[in-house]
């Protein structure tokens, strides 16, 4: 099974509307990024998409 990751590079500005949802390692780094989307984007904790 071949395994990726993803990171998303922006320069200046991004619709925050295009992003479907974030996923992070650990509930710690999803409150991180829970604090700075003001729960506009879903965050949920995805251990399995890491590696």
């Amino acid at each position: 099974m071949r395994r990726r990751m993803a990171e998303l590079l922006v320069y200046r500005t991004f619709p925050l509307a295009a992003i479907a949802g974030i996923g992070a390692m650990s509930e710690e780094v999803a409150e991180v990024a829970r604090s700075y989307t003001a729960d506009r984007i879903p965050v949920q904790v995805r251990s399995d998409w890491y590696y």
